[in-house]
């Protein structure tokens, strides 16, 4: 596949992840949808994760390997790889996936289908599951119905994982590291598009897993990333003490809520008929 045959580029930033590798090209290769291409940007790794993936690139064209340019000295965090990564795709469309992270096999062929059936879309996520990383524990995320837009001033709605954004668009803007970067990068993009250029879809489309150690799944320690990202938006502290107030009540709601929208996942392959089973008897019930 040529580079101007990619419809989709999917930007991985990847550090000393060798144990994830095989699970996360066996995603990607099990796409229905095939006219992607993989930018993969080693950031620093010092395992075998760069030669791992040279090894599946020379296999396959469309799994692309870099090693990192920008390098962010004081801080850790894949800003820097996500940027260098947005120099050099060549889709029509963004796509993010995290190396330990999941998508079910249509998930890039939904995606085509709803912004083709809508050009006016130039930001669009879906559904998705968080799970621990052995499956243990599993449930659907829950979104609220209400506009993205107006959501974005208060929270972050949209996840990496099943994010897709306009080229044109992603590329005129950046990571910044302060912690929730996607809440900032999303937020300025938002900034610019109209109600009817930003859609949600609700189909289930990829599996965030969660490690014990993962900073980012830890409410209490991000409340200094929250403060910046408000601080940033130039929202003073009443309204920042009243935002976090805000995310405390959301985050026990999903907490206390997340019982019942438990799934039962395996992966692979069983995933997918697993997760259509729970949804259909939830539907059931309904």
């Amino acid at each position: 596949m040529k580079n101007s045959d990619a419809f989709f580029s999917v930007i991985t930033p990847v550090r000393n992840a060798e144990l994830f590798i095989s699970d996360y090209i066996a995603c990607l290769q099990s796409q229905t949808f095939m006219r992607w291409e993989a930018i993969i940007i080693d950031d620093f790794s010092t395992d075998d994760t760069y030669n791992i993936l040279l090894k599946y690139s020379a296999l396959d064209p469309r799994i692309k390997v870099y090693k990192n340019r920008i390098e962010y000295s004081s801080v850790s965090g894949p800003s820097g790889a996500r940027n260098y990564g947005l120099s050099i795709v060549s889709g029509v469309f963004v796509c993010f996936l995290d190396i330990d992270d999941l998508w079910f096999p249509t998930k890039l062929a939904t995606n085509y289908a709803v912004l083709t059936n809508d050009p006016r879309i130039k930001l669009l996520y879906s559904g998705y599951i968080r799970s621990t990383h052995s499956f243990s524990r599993s449930y659907r995320k829950i979104f609220l119905n209400i506009p993205t837009k107006i959501q974005l001033q208060l929270w972050n709605p949209i996840p990496m994982l099943t994010a897709c954004v306009c080229k044109d668009i992603a590329v005129s803007h950046s990571f910044f590291n302060l912690g929730h970067e996607d809440y900032l990068y999303w937020h300025e993009i938002a900034q610019g598009l109209t109600a009817c250029q930003v859609f949600f879809d609700p189909s289930i489309l990829g599996i965030y897993r969660i490690s014990n150690s993962s900073l980012s799944g830890n409410k209490v320690k991000v409340i200094p990333w929250w403060i910046k990202c408000y601080s940033h938006f130039g929202y003073g502290y009443p309204v920042i003490g009243l935002l976090l107030l805000l995310r405390a009540v959301m985050v026990s709601i999903e907490y206390a809520t997340s019982r019942f929208c438990r799934v039962n996942v395996t992966w692979p392959p069983q995933v997918n008929l697993i997760l259509r089973r729970e949804l259909s008897y939830e539907s059931d019930l309904a």
